[in-house]
């Protein structure tokens, strides 16, 4: 496992690709959270006029489930990276020079998954980082229960970017090309969605949220919009942001399922694939 890591340490070193992302993904996660906390609109719709106030979205313990939703929109960039490093090295035969160097297919397998492992960590130490400042900030009495109480929202997301990085690793070994690989990737997202607005107008909505990307996408649900409005404008304007919030358990459960089924079949497929 060391020297699968220290190779591939090695190989994101030389990847101006990797230095981009990881400080474009620093910068926008940044941004999003200062801009969305800094998010104070004053309706003036009403005798009472009202505030929308985002900045209880970062009060403990709700700031975990906020920060791990907006990682969740950069869950993507990683497996773009991770298509296009591993395409390169089929278009380029650098797992056939590395199969020769003394790599079996089995430790060519492990040391992708090692770095799926490995790349969302920068953005869970981000979310970690940025609860705790941010919660600190905006929360006028907290404890240390309180503190950490949601903190599982952040393993979420971690689950989530893991599973995602999962299914890029098998589409590039059905694929093999890094261009066509990001097409496939991102077309099946864009069928399934349609596949999903089908299925719930015209057979069940329960349905959609068994579906690969659905389930993998509920790992880091929107907080609520009630927490950002007041109660007098709630009851003015009636608003009531329903939500689905499954069990923790079956939230879990059927990603991490979809994670196993990912992992076997790019095991399986590397396995029996000619380099």
């Amino acid at each position: 496992m060391t020297k699968l890591l220290k190779i591939e340490a090695i190989k994101l070193k030389t990847y101006p690709v990797f230095w981009v992302i990881l400080i474009l993904l620093t910068f926008l996660f940044a941004a999003s959270a200062i801009s969305l906390a800094n998010l104070n609109i004053k309706l003036g719709l009403f005798k009472d006029s009202a505030d929308i106030d985002s900045s209880n979205y970062f009060k403990f313990p709700i700031v975990w489930s906020t920060f791990s939703w907006i990682a969740g929109w950069f869950s993507h960039f990683w497996s773009i990276f991770l298509i296009i490093i591993l395409g390169n090295e089929f278009n380029y035969r650098m797992i056939r020079q590395q199969s020769i160097y003394g790599l079996n297919r089995k430790e060519l397998f492990f040391s992708k998954f090692f770095l799926a492992l490995l790349l969302p960590l920068v953005i869970f130490i981000l979310i970690f980082i940025f609860s705790l400042v941010f919660g600190t900030k905006y929360t006028d009495e907290f404890s240390f229960s309180t503190m950490f109480q949601n903190f599982y929202f952040a393993i979420f997301y971690y689950i989530q970017s893991v599973t995602y990085l999962t299914f890029a690793i098998l589409v590039v070994y059905l694929i093999n090309t890094t261009g066509l690989s990001i097409v496939v990737y991102f077309g099946y997202m864009f069928f399934e969605g349609i596949l999903r607005l089908l299925i719930r107008s015209k057979i069940s909505e329960k349905i959609i949220h068994y579906f690969p990307i659905k389930s993998i996408s509920a790992l880091t649900p929107r907080p609520s919009i009630e927490i950002a409005i007041s109660d007098t404008l709630q009851q003015q304007i009636m608003i009531s942001d329903k939500t689905i919030h499954f069990n923790i358990f079956w939230t879990l459960v059927i990603p991490l399922a979809y994670f196993g089924l990912f992992l076997y079949l790019s095991y399986v497929i590397i396995k029996r694939k000619d380099l």
